[in-house]
């Protein structure tokens, strides 16, 4: 009898979870993320060591009790979808070399910008090398000119995550502190900086030996594991405006992206808005499961569409990318430049075509050297000239037009 009972408790929790699952359509997803930046802070008075593309970083101090300091970050707010809320966070390093017995290794969170750099050590790396231009070093954010407030880094003194590090092997970090850390992150509560890692730096000798993001064994790399749920649609869309990109550079501005049903008269179903440069999130609240067309909308460029209807489901994410080939845009309606694929820019009254009206108002726009936010700045410099009617003429001349289903 108690096993019978005991069965139909366990069968209706799981009965209850997915009801609970599909009422909010949110579904626990789990991304393993690999580091974006890591260094070493040695210690050093005027910043002359660094080690950004080595194989390794340390921490803990040196038999001449020189400390060592990683510096780690993962870009989770570039891979996370908005309003995605975070229910696990593990930080997973590999130690390699030891002078020391266990010791106990901290995460802090950075409080200050920091860029990896290009400097790169040989051997064992443990004495770094020569900094070069835009190196993090023990007094520098960015060597030679930006500098930390406070020399071997800034940092939020309360403890994010700890861990006992012993002899060679993995070694995790999860606490309560870095999920917090992460939800902020993707929140914009505050600025993404990664985690400052403190070895035993009250000892002579502590040193311990992690592998980098550019260690030769992929195997070995730091991974951050983040386990969270999403409710809504999530889209990480790649797409590039014309006016707006120039040889590998693009300026940012916000775009609108519609999601439109896949049958006549293909309605707009959600939108979202993003500040958009080449890759963004957008967040869909109200779109439930189903195959939608996108919609790109920007203040002066031409509205593209998906080539097809795409699959979406609600409580997940899904991603496109206009930039691989004209042919991401329905219609083929896109522009190649150096190999990429751009949506047209010049349709500046937003009527569905580019136009002499479209060319007349930037024209115009021009002759009254109009600057700042307008709709005839077509290529995003803030400034109404030249450049952008010639943007405009071409594409009039060439009876660009939006092409959807």
């Amino acid at each position: 009898m108690k096993t019978i009972l005991k069965t139909s408790i366990i069968t209706f929790s799981f009965l209850l979870m997915f009801v609970i699952l599909t009422i909010n359509d949110s579904f626990a997803v789990t991304d393993t993320l690999d580091a974006a930046a890591d260094n070493t802070l040695y210690e050093s008075a005027f910043g002359s060591l660094s080690n950004a593309k080595g194989q390794y970083f340390f921490t803990g101090t040196t038999l001449s009790n020189l400390i060592r300091r990683g510096v780690i970050n993962f870009n989770v707010a570039g891979s996370i979808p908005p309003g995605a809320v975070i229910t696990d966070v593990k930080l997973e390093l590999h130690m390699s070399k030891t002078i020391s017995d266990s010791r106990r290794v901290k995460l802090f969170k950075i409080t200050k910008s920091w860029t990896e750099g290009t400097s790169q050590a040989f051997g064992e790396e443990g004495g770094g090398i020569g900094s070069q231009t835009s190196d993090v070093t023990w007094i520098h954010t960015y060597y030679n000119s930006v500098f930390w407030n406070n020399a071997g880094g800034d940092y939020d003194p309360n403890e994010s995550a700890s861990t006992n590090v012993d002899q060679i092997g993995f070694y995790t970090w999860n606490s309560a502190e870095m999920i917090t850390d992460v939800q902020n992150w993707i929140d914009g509560n505050s600025p993404e900086y990664g985690w400052i890692i403190k070895g035993d730096e009250a000892d002579f000798g502590t040193a311990k030996r992690f592998d980098s993001r550019e260690n030769s064994d992929v195997s070995l790399r730091p991974r951050l594991i983040i386990t969270y749920t999403f409710t809504g649609i999530a889209l990480d869309l790649k797409v590039l405006n014309e006016g707006f990109y120039d040889n590998g550079v693009a300026v940012s501005d916000t775009f609108r992206v519609n999601l439109r049903s896949s049958a006549s008269p293909y309605g707009i179903i959600d939108s979202s808005i993003a500040y958009h440069n080449t890759k963004s999130w957008f967040v869909f609240n109200n779109a439930p499961t189903g195959n939608y067309y996108i919609e790109v909308n920007q203040r002066n460029s031409i509205n593209t569409w998906s080539k097809l209807p795409q699959s979406f489901i609600s409580g997940s994410f899904s991603n496109y990318d206009f930039t691989t080939a004209k042919s991401k845009a329905y219609g083929d309606n896109q522009l190649l430049e150096g190999g990429v694929a751009t949506i047209y820019s010049g349709d500046v009254n937003k009527d569905g075509f580019v136009n002499l009206t479209d060319v007349l108002i930037v024209y115009n726009g021009a002759v009254a050297f109009q600057t700042g936010y307008v709709q005839g700045d077509v290529n995003g410099n803030n400034i109404v000239d030249l450049t952008d009617i010639l943007i405009t003429y071409n594409n009039a001349t060439a009876f660009v037009t939006v092409l959807k289903p």
